[in-house]
């Protein structure tokens, strides 16, 4: 009997295991179902603006040790190992998460800029407001491109939202150096000089 309510069990749950668990969540936006309005134009870039207040490994403190330590102007005196090593341009596990983290966000405030570059101007809201979204999106890409190429020399060029299977080469310095003043030059062409007391 013991044996019987065993494999009916194991029959029935095998058989209730049919539905693909592998569905895409209908409730949940994708970066095809997100940029429908004005305001998903605005949340958009206000995604890549996130990138800036990333805890330890965003501009709030590491990318200052990146370019502070790794010039004439600071220096490392004890304490953090990690934070001296880096003087010497060296990455090694007392400083590897900091660099990795730095690099990760980086790619990704990349990937949302080339959203909102990608999809905002299919977007029907207003055309001043939309050219100055755009351009803010191309300037901070140029930001990002701009210090990886400080930082690391050699970062892929991505200039279109990426997938998964997506593996880039990486850029040279020069083409790294073009793709940053290209983006900050189409920005300077639609960003106003500066913005009123509002």
């Amino acid at each position: 009997m013991r044996k019987f309510f065993l494999i009916l069990i194991i029959v029935s749950l095998a058989v209730s295991c049919t539905r693909n668990f592998d569905e895409t969540n209908p409730n949940q936006p994708t970066i095809v179902t997100f940029w429908k309005s004005g305001d998903d134009a605005i949340k958009g870039l206000n995604a890549v603006y996130s990138i800036f207040h990333r805890g330890y490994a965003g501009y709030s403190r590491a990318m200052y040790f990146h370019g502070m330590l790794k010039s004439d102007e600071g220096f490392g005196s004890g304490g953090d190992g990690g934070l001296n090593t880096l003087m010497s341009f060296s990455m090694n596990d007392n400083n590897f998460g900091l660099t990795a983290d730095t690099w990760k966000n980086m790619y990704e405030g990349i990937n949302r800029a080339n959203q909102v570059i990608a999809f905002v101007p299919a977007i029907q809201m207003d055309v001043a407001l939309q050219a100055r979204i755009i351009g803010e999106a191309k300037f901070l890409r140029g930001l990002f491109y701009f210090n990886l190429t400080l930082y690391f020399g050699r970062p892929p060029l991505i200039s279109e939202p990426s997938n998964i299977s997506f593996q880039p080469s990486n850029a040279s310095p020069e083409q790294a150096w073009a793709q940053a003043a290209k983006d900050f030059s189409e920005a300077a062409a639609v960003l106003p000089v500066s913005y009123g007391s509002t």
